[in-house]
């Protein structure tokens, strides 16, 4: 066989090689998006799993008629404010999330707006937390940039005249 020969038979091996490699790297990037999607579901699930699990009951006594409804007595006792400070906390903990990329707003919106505004645009959350202020800074930072989202999008900040920071 000539020369020539095995320089065709290694240019083609060459370029069937970079051929297959290219699809190799296609195949990882195709499957790290597919994977990434995964634990961003798994992610959504196990904070809507997490909120059920352990602050639906304190969702409820925000809802009108309540014992923590902004016209309601609001909580008595110490046990019932941490109950409102551990509330909170979750939501401080999304936050976090957010400041890091790693949840984006609009999808805590879509899932939490209501629960959230419900609770810190009620007086008694209010005055808990002004009480220590100083402790919830990424509360604060997130109930400004989730109201100023909101608003671009006229959507509903449950009563924000009584907010935080109103």
């Amino acid at each position: 066989m000539s020369p020539d020969f095995w320089n065709i038979l290694n240019a083609i091996g060459a370029v069937a090689s970079a051929t297959v490699a290219a699809i190799g790297i296609s195949l990882v990037v195709i499957q790290l998006r597919a994977t990434r999607k995964i634990a961003e579901a798994d992610l959504i699930l196990r904070l809507e799993a997490e909120w059920v699990d352990h602050f639906s009951a304190t969702y409820q006594e925000f809802l009108p008629g309540a014992k923590w409804a902004p016209d309601g007595p609001g909580p008595t006792g110490k046990d019932e404010r941490v109950a409102i400070e551990e509330y909170l906390e979750f939501f401080a903990t999304l936050s976090a999330l957010i400041d890091k990329g790693l949840l984006p707003l609009a999808l805590v919106d879509e899932m939490f707006a209501y629960r959230f505004f419900i609770a810190v645009n009620n007086p008694h959350t209010k005055d808990i937390v002004n009480a220590n202020k100083d402790f919830w800074p990424s509360l604060l930072r997130l109930y400004s940039d989730w109201s100023s989202y909101r608003r671009k999008r006229d959507a509903v900040v449950v009563n924000h005249h009584d907010g935080l920071l109103g």
